[in-house]
């Protein structure tokens, strides 16, 4: 099956703009039956729960839904879900270009945004939960609010939201120190960028114009791994992805990948992996 990608502009109706949306779940999902089965955004995507329950997968990786789960994904995640029919809760989606647009501080700075790794679920209790439910209500208050002031206010809603998200992520996931976020930030641009190609630590310490030495040393203290180990998952992360959600063999996605050799492909993804390509296709296709 090849996996669908969806923009903003597919999900019409009132809660819909150009660059942002935001709609209560129940509706969300009566209105939007295709977010059912696995797929992909070119934005980024919050979901909260506030009653139901179910599991929801996010690259490869299942996470339980209850109330006060609350996921942020990145653009180019891949996800599905089953949900009990009594699931609700917010949605509110939004393009990178929309924050940018309207805010000093970037998408990376938040920890869950901050790299490919980030872990997608937060989990609130309490007054935290109500909290970030008034954000999100606060949010679809503006789809029908004055159209000058209708994206300055999301905007700033926004980041209220994800200041608050932040407070509650994993304390296990560590934080850049003082002078690495910015270079955090610019190696998860290039490493998005560049990893079907460049799979060096040189190559992205040059773009950089860090020693490797140095860039290793970000990397290490903000999140506990090596330079070349964030690219191997990277590209074994696109892997898994092609393996199961594209027409592709694995001579393709080899090559797609930046492999001249496809034997090497192979023992480079069992090494990270733990099995072969066709193995591990067959195992989440069923085959």
């Amino acid at each position: 099956m090849i996996l669908p990608v969806y923009h903003i502009d597919d999900f019409d109706g009132l809660h819909s703009r150009a660059d942002w949306y935001c709609s209560d779940l129940a509706t969300h999902l009566v209105s939007h039956r295709f977010v059912n089965s696995p797929h992909k955004h070119d934005f980024f995507v919050n979901v909260l729960f506030t009653q139901g329950s179910g599991t929801h997968t996010i690259d490869f990786n299942t996470y339980p839904v209850a109330p006060g789960y609350l996921f942020t994904m990145q653009p180019g995640q891949m996800h599905n879900w089953s949900l009990s029919p009594d699931c609700d809760g917010w949605v509110f989606f939004h393009s990178a270009a929309f924050f940018t647009e309207y805010n000093k501080v970037s998408l990376r700075d938040f920890p869950m945004f901050a790299s490919f790794r980030s872990y997608p679920l937060t989990v609130l209790n309490g007054e935290s939960a109500i909290t970030c439910g008034n954000w999100f209500r606060d949010i679809f208050a503006q789809v029908s609010g004055n159209e000058r002031w209708q994206k300055p206010r999301v905007a700033a809603l926004a980041t209220l939201l994800y200041a608050d998200i932040s407070v509650h992520h994993r304390e296990d996931q560590q934080q850049p120190g003082n002078g690495y976020a910015s270079y955090l930030e610019h190696f998860a641009r290039e490493l998005e960028q560049h990893f079907r190609t460049e799979k060096s630590v040189n190559a992205y310490a040059s773009k950089l114009k860090l020693s490797e030495k140095h860039l290793n040393r970000v990397v290490r203290s903000s999140l506990g791994r090596s330079v070349s180990e964030l690219i191997s998952e990277r590209v074994v992360l696109e892997a898994r992805r092609l393996l199961v959600h594209s027409g592709m063999n694995v001579s393709e996605i080899a090559i797609e990948l930046g492999f001249a050799d496809v034997s090497y492909f192979v023992r480079f993804f069992r090494k990270h992996s733990g099995v072969t390509p066709l193995e591990f296709r067959g195992r989440h296709l069923g085959a």
